[in-house]
Order: structure tokens, then C-alpha cells, then sequence
């Protein structure tokens, strides 16, 4: 990525935050997908192999947490889109009226992108909810999920994942326009 002071044409700032609203969109289903299986698993009535299912879903190969690892994507995506959204809106670029709102709600929806250079520094995991500890060796461990499908998963700096996603994918709608053909 160039550095913030290098000139860089709208049209590739353009180009780039539709690529990063893209992977923040995937990477953000992706890991609400992850989380709401996880919560939806029954452990109480869970067979062995449901139990390897989940664990070969949730549990990379040395012991580590899937939903640790697509945090930190999704995080990192987020601020990839920020950095690029405000080249858009450099050295005299106006975006429309409604992109400019739909720019300035997504802006909102997240933390500054120094807050999440941070975070993605030292507390990107996501947290505030029981999920099944999935190395146990037996399936009936007495774990209680407090959590439920659907929920507002928070992440550190005050990242709502579902409210992320949905100003994600206003986003996603308003960046092709950017991308018109001008006469």
C-alpha cells in the first residue's frame, strides 16, 4: 500500500475499497457463521463424531481457535476499507450526496482506522459470551451457553459484528456507482 502522503488516482482508491468492502464482507459472514454454529451446537445431546465435526470446523490443528483467526481478518479488513474510503475523498473528490452519507454511516459503524491498527496490535479477539470450549476430551463437560443465535457479537474497540456487516453491505451497494464510466 502506498504511504499516505503518495498521490494515489481515485479510480484505483475506488478499486481498492470495493476489494476491501468485499473481503470484509466474506470474512465477516464467515466468522458470524462460525460463531453462530458454534452457539447453535447442542453439547448435551452431541454424539463423538458431532464432536470431531465441530472441533475440525472450530479448532485449527495445533489447538488454536478458528473465530481468533477470522477475527483478526475481519478487523483487518475493516481498516484496509477505512484507509482506502478516505483516499476516495481526497484532494477535492466529492461523492455524492448519498455515497457521502452511506460513506460517513460506515465510518460510524466502525472505530477510527488508528484504533483498529491497535486493536489488530494487541486485542483483536472476540469476546463478552460462553462458547463451547472445544478441546474437551468428553462431549458432556456440563459447559452452560449463555449465548444466543443472532446475538450482537462484540469484539474489542466496540466492533458489532452484525451492525459492521450491514453498513458493509450498504457500502458494498453505493462503491459501483463510484465506478461509472464518466462522459
Amino acid at each position: 500500500m502506498p504511504s499516505a502522503n503518495t498521490h494515489v488516482p481515485v479510480e484505483v482508491a475506488i478499486r481498492e475499497a470495493r476489494d476491501w468492502c468485499e473481503s470484509a464482507l466474506f470474512q465477516g459472514a464467515r466468522l458470524a457463521e462460525l460463531l453462530d454454529n458454534q452457539v447453535a451446537f447442542d453439547h448435551a445431546n452431541a454424539m463423538a463424531a458431532e464432536w470431531r465435526a465441530l472441533r475440525a470446523a472450530n479448532v485449527l490443528p495445533g489447538g488454536g481457535r478458528v473465530e481468533v483467526l477470522d477475527s483478526y481478518f475481519f478487523l483487518a479488513a475493516l481498516r484496509q476499507l477505512l484507509v482506502w474510503v478516505a483516499r476516495i475523498k481526497r484532494r477535492g473528490n466529492k461523492p455524492g450526496k448519498e455515497l457521502a452519507r452511506t460513506l460517513k454511516e460506515f465510518a460510524a459503524s466502525v472505530p477510527a482506522e488508528k484504533e483498529l491498527r491497535r486493536l489488530l496490535d494487541h486485542d483483536y479477539k472476540i469476546g463478552g459470551w460462553d462458547l463451547p470450549e472445544l478441546n474437551l476430551t468428553e462431549p458432556g463437560g456440563g459447559m452452560a451457553l449463555k449465548a444466543a443465535k443472532g446475538r450482537d457479537y462484540l469484539m474489542p474497540g466496540n466492533v458489532n459484528l452484525p451492525a459492521s456487516m450491514a453498513a458493509l453491505k450498504k457500502l458494498a451497494a453505493a462503491l459501483p456507482a463510484l465506478q461509472a464510466p464518466r462522459p
